[in-house]
């Protein structure tokens, strides 16, 4: 028997190896594939969307080039128009200007020369005026102006005579003549007879000028009333002249300038609606520009969108095949190796030969390697975790590359668990089995029936040993991996008690 055990078991591993070998010659090979798409990929990105990134920003920044180009020069002519629309115009406003200026100076002229003349005038007809009423005064004034003449030339020739007098008797005591007694009373008889030759001419002269003022009495104040009046009227006849000629120069100055302002003003107007149009034209123009412009960089921005999804599609693309090629291989290789085991066991039979089975299962996941001692079950357990964790290594892997890894659920691994089935919700195993059993509740995990031995959980029938391992709830928390590890140490454990 342990010679049929080992010849089956060799067999087992032969196959076992074979299998692994084309397996992994196809994950290599898929492995390498896969590289190589990755690899096209990443140049794919590097070759058509990265470096283009700077081609991008040069097109915009050509774009931007072009059109800020355009509104400069849009700008610029605007400029140049508009100051020749107001150069053009300032110089309308400045001959307009200018002649309604010299109008205004030509009538300004004119009132001031007639101004001039009538101040001439004025004047002129002042003098006569007062020349005339002097001239009446005089005459009324005449005989008082001769008598009073007469009466200094009288007075002046007394004065004199009385001085010749005095002179000569100076002279007389002077040469001794005369003496000095007769000298003081001659000078003293010539000053009394020159004070009283005086005073009777002033009193005649008086009494002259008295009766001449009596006869032109009243003559001379009616005069100068008439002249005042006469003046007055002059001047008030003057002020009125004066007035309506500045009326006249003052109105016809305000209707040149309300002309002016007129033309100036319609000129103004024409200026402002050129320069509106010229400014709605380039306004109208820039919105445009700019319109075009985010358009242009918009068409350039989509276009460069276009391309980066494209390259994220032909990415997911290729990383999932690599995933399902990937998936097909371990499925195939779980299938073979199922396959193996189930045809192997069909060989065997009565006690031995479920022992060998268990050791077969066990030996199918660890190649050529050789345990003994205390250690080998222990060894041979790690070794089936970590090939096992080897291939739940590469389906996480092939998650990671497609971003969207859900944990044990993920697709890629949901394959993967099929190797160790579930039975969580109970069930019948009808021939050895490695699963992962659990209590959904009160439940417990029993054979269907008791041996002759009274023994739960084994049962004797045609030389058949059935082997029935509990292992305590498994929390949530443990990964799948420890939950294989557990299986595997527990089955490895009942072989070693039984061996």
């Amino acid at each position: 028997m342990d010679e049929q055990l080992k010849t089956l078991k060799d067999g087992m591993e032969k196959q076992v190896k074979e299998v692994q070998a084309k397996t992994q010659e196809q994950i290599d090979a898929e492995d390498a594939a896969y590289d190589e798409r990755t690899k096209a990929a990443q140049q794919f990105w590097k070759d058509f969307v990265n470096p283009p990134k700077d081609a991008w920003r040069e097109i915009e920044d050509s774009l931007n080039e072009k059109y800020d180009n355009q509104i400069d020069d849009l700008n610029s002519w605007a400029a140049d128009e508009l100051s020749a629309v107001n150069e053009h115009y300032d110089t309308l406003v400045d001959e307009v200007n200018t002649k309604y200026e010299g109008w205004i100076d030509r009538v300004n002229d004119y009132y001031d020369q007639m101004t001039e003349d009538l101040e001439t005038a004025y004047k002129d007809q002042v003098s006569a005026t007062t020349a005339y009423y002097d001239d009446l005064l005089a005459e009324t004034t005449a005989g008082l102006d001769a008598i009073k003449a007469s009466r200094d030339a009288d007075m002046d020739n007394l004065e004199l005579n009385m001085l010749l007098q005095k002179d000569a008797l100076e002279k007389s005591y002077a040469s001794g003549a005369i003496n000095k007694e007769k000298y003081e009373a001659s000078i003293s008889a010539i000053e009394k007879n020159y004070r009283e030759t005086r005073s009777a001419l002033s009193d005649d002269y008086r009494l002259k000028e008295l009766l001449e003022e009596k006869a032109h009495a009243g003559q001379a104040e009616a005069i100068t009333a008439e002249k005042t009046a006469s003046l007055t009227n002059l001047e008030t006849a003057h002020n009125a002249e004066l007035e309506g000629v500045n009326t006249a120069r003052n109105t016809m100055v305000e209707d040149l300038t309300s002309k002016q302002n007129a033309e100036v003003d319609a000129l103004n107007k024409a200026r402002r609606l050129e320069t509106v149009t010229i400014e709605n034209d380039v306004n109208a123009m820039l919105t445009y520009l700019n319109n075009q412009r985010n358009t242009m960089i918009a068409q350039m921005r989509a276009q460069e969108q276009a391309i980066e999804t494209e390259h994220l599609r032909r990415m997911k693309e290729i990383i999932e095949q690599g995933q399902r090629q990937q998936t097909d291989i371990i499925r195939s290789y779980s299938v073979q190796r199922q396959q193996i085991i189930a045809d192997s066991l069909s060989q065997l039979t009565g006690s031995q030969a479920q022992i060998g089975d268990t050791a077969a299962v066990i030996a199918l996941n660890i190649g050529s390697n050789t345990y003994s001692g205390n250690s080998a079950p222990q060894q041979l357990a790690n070794d089936i975790m970590t090939q096992s964790g080897r291939n739940y290594s590469k389906a996480l892997q092939v998650a990671d590359l497609l971003g969207n890894a859900q944990g044990w659920n993920a697709p890629q691994i949901a394959a993967l668990k099929t190797m160790i089935p579930k039975a969580a919700e109970g069930g019948i195993f009808e021939k050895p089995t490695i699963a992962l059993i659990g209590e959904a509740g009160p439940e417990a995990v029993v054979p269907l029936s008791r041996g002759s031995d009274r023994l739960q959980g084994n049962r004797t029938q045609n030389n058949t040993l059935y082997i029935n391992v509990s292992i305590g709830s498994i929390s949530k928390e443990h990964s799948l991996e420890e939950a294989e590890e557990t299986i595997i140490n527990s089955i490895v454990k009942a072989v070693d008690r039984m061996s």
